[in-house]
């Protein structure tokens, strides 16, 4: 996203929105890929 608000306000508190993670969750849900994904280390033991 590119914000060009000389300060922060609405423009800013949607970007935040959108990076944390309920706004993640939305992203997801609309089909696109989210901006931060949460790795997974699992272990598989022979």
């Amino acid at each position: 996203m590119i914000k060009r608000e000389p300060y922060n306000g609405l423009g800013t508190g949607f970007v935040n929105f959108c990076y944390y993670d309920k706004g993640q969750r939305i992203v997801k849900l609309m089909g696109l890929l989210p901006a931060n994904i949460k790795a997974q280390v699992i272990r598989v033991k022979d």
